[in-house]
């Protein structure tokens, strides 16, 4: 009987196993070691395709900041060189209020017009340069 209880024993055992590990269906089942073993595999495939793609991700990125900033840097030189041809006008409006503002205007905005009567401040780059005199313009054309 002792025989028979270990028998007994051992068997709800391995069906305690079966029901937290699965029963194989057919003759094709792969062992559990076997599947983690090939899960194991892709993992490390998988990290190594995460890793290459990270690398060219960040590659991409430094190239795009690269073109950033030498863009950036092209466009401050455009700048500058358009610096010595805008001028800035400002202009006070809100008189009526009492309350003085002012805003800037664009040499655009003085070429298309100001309205009649509108008190406006002439801007001009005019180099100094000892015992010279320059002549500013009254108005704008």
């Amino acid at each position: 009987m002792a025989g028979g209880a270990a028998n007994e024993a051992l068997k709800d055992r391995v069906t305690c196993l079966e029901n937290f590990v699965g029963v194989p269906e057919d003759d094709e089942a792969v062992s559990l070691s076997v599947s983690i073993e090939q899960h194991a595999i892709e993992l490390v495939d998988l990290w190594k395709i995460l890793d290459d793609f990270m690398t060219e991700t960040n590659a991409r990125i430094n190239n795009i900041m690269e073109d950033v900033m030498s863009l950036t840097d092209v466009v401050k030189i455009n700048l500058k060189s358009l610096e010595d041809k805008v001028a800035i006008v400002k202009n006070d409006h809100n008189k009526k209020e009492g309350k003085k503002k002012t805003e800037v205007l664009s040499a655009l905005q003085l070429k298309t017009g100001l309205w009649k009567g509108e008190e406006t401040y002439l801007a001009a780059l005019v180099e100094i340069k000892p015992d010279t005199t320059v002549e500013v313009p009254d108005e704008v054309d």
